[in-house]
């Protein structure tokens, strides 16, 4: 088989095996005169951009005047300020539910009705009693009327008029008797009739003085408390009927209904319940390091769980001892709760004001360091992180109150600290 490709003579492969050897040549010269250079750029660097690069990025905050409010939280669980369950005095069958579940009333209003048909005619049974032994006492107080006293009057004439009849008729009768005329029964049945005469103006002297003089006080008395008697039993009668209608005793929302129209309820059977949860009580126990620092009508803030917005609290009640099985003080605290957003049986936390400090120098508490019984901070000056002790007063949630170390107007890191050593190199971050 005959070849046909062209054929390269050996002097173009030579050429061409010298040209790829130039090529690799400058371009190794090229890549060792780039790292010479770079490396001469390097070794010239400026000494403090060597040092930036090995500072500590911080952000620091200016030391200022201002107001710390050191608090205490303490958890409790929110209740009614009051709560009541309503009960009939006496049985009988609901007439009418005047109220449901939820509704707000006042006090005094109607709940629950029952059936009076058993109490009313007593009431005005007891009101006649009444009537009639005012009327008795009445009579016993004015005394005797005019007719009664002439009556009297012409009683006792008449008894003097009977008793002078039978004294001359005795006296005429005993002149006979001396003469034998008649017998002595007959003397002494004058004698008898002379005597009755004697005794009934005796009783008519006495009637007359009677009516002159009005009643006795014992019979004045005697009509007074029998007046008492029967007004006794009108106010008896008059608590039943008031006890056939069930009324809210106080201000507040209708907690559950447990009757229908129709039903028998008994004496003592629960019916309705009404609570006042406005204000809202919460009763806290608190510690000893709390309860000098807090007196009633002091404000308190609260944080309800699952309920947004801020509710403020008053301090209503401080116990003088603490609770037997706690060791703790009991305290209640009264929350404004107008909207009815707070339920009873929530959990709140109430954070009470042990101390205040006005015009002390302040600093974030995140620039504070607590480390082996000490606290300080780092001042920056000319870029350099300076550890200062520092004595810490009050504090809150985000300031601390430095009562000696450091001064107003400096700058103190607080965010950074951790990574931070006495004399080392910072570089402050812009503020963002």
């Amino acid at each position: 088989m005959t070849d046909n490709s062209p054929k390269t003579s050996p002097i173009i492969r030579r050429n061409r095996w010298w040209a790829l050897a130039v090529v690799l040549v400058v371009g190794i010269s090229g890549i060792i005169w780039h790292q010479h250079s770079t490396y001469s750029n390097q070794s010239e660097l400026p000494a403090d951009a060597e040092a930036e690069d090995s500072a500590v990025m911080v952000e620091v905050a200016e030391v200022n005047r201002g107001s710390i409010v050191e608090t205490k939280r303490v958890t409790a669980e929110t209740a009614a300020r009051a709560s009541v369950d309503l009960t009939p005095k006496l049985a009988g069958e609901v007439r009418e539910v005047h109220v449901e579940m939820g509704d707000d009333i006042q006090e005094g209003d109607p709940l629950i009705t029952l059936d009076d048909a058993d109490v009313r005619p007593n009431v005005r049974q007891a009101e006649a009693a009444v009537e009639a032994a005012r009327a008795q006492l009445d009579e016993a107080r004015a005394g005797a009327r005019e007719e009664e006293i002439e009556q009297a009057r012409s009683a006792k004439e008449g008894a003097q008029a009977a008793l002078d009849a039978a004294e001359w008729t005795y006296e005429r009768l005993q002149r006979l008797h001396e003469q034998d005329v008649i017998s002595g029964a007959e003397l002494e049945e004058a004698r008898m009739q002379h005597e009755n005469a004697r005794s009934q103006l005796r009783s008519a002297e006495s009637q007359l003085e009677l009516a002159l003089a009005g009643a006795r006080e014992e019979t004045i008395r005697m009509a007074e408390a029998q007046l008492r008697e029967a007004e006794g039993a009108l106010e008896a009668a008059q608590s039943a009927l008031e006890d056939t209608r069930i009324t809210s005793p106080l201000d507040g929302t209708v907690a559950y209904v447990e009757v229908d129209p129709g039903d028998v309820v008994d004496a003592g059977m629960a019916t309705v319940g009404v609570v006042d949860i406005d204000p809202l009580r919460l009763d806290a126990l608190v510690t000893d390091a709390i309860i000098g620092r807090i007196a009633p009508g002091d404000e308190v803030s609260m944080d309800v769980r699952g309920v947004g917005g801020e509710y403020t609290g008053t301090i209503s009640e401080i116990a003088p001892s603490t609770d037997p099985e706690t060791g703790m003080y009991p305290v209640r605290i009264l929350i404004d709760n107008p909207d009815d957003q707070l339920r009873p049986g929530m959990t709140a936390e109430a954070e009470f004001v042990t101390e205040r400090a006005e015009d002390v120098i302040v600093v974030p508490r995140s620039a504070v360091v607590s480390r082996a019984d000490e606290d300080y901070v780092f001042v920056v000056e000319d870029d350099l992180a300076q550890r200062r002790p520092v004595h810490v007063g009050l504090s809150d949630d985000e300031y601390a109150e430095i009562e000696s170390g450091i001064d107003e107007g400096e700058n103190v890191v607080d965010y950074g600290v951790e990574y931070l050593e006495d004399g080392m190199r910072v570089r402050v971050a812009e503020e963002r």
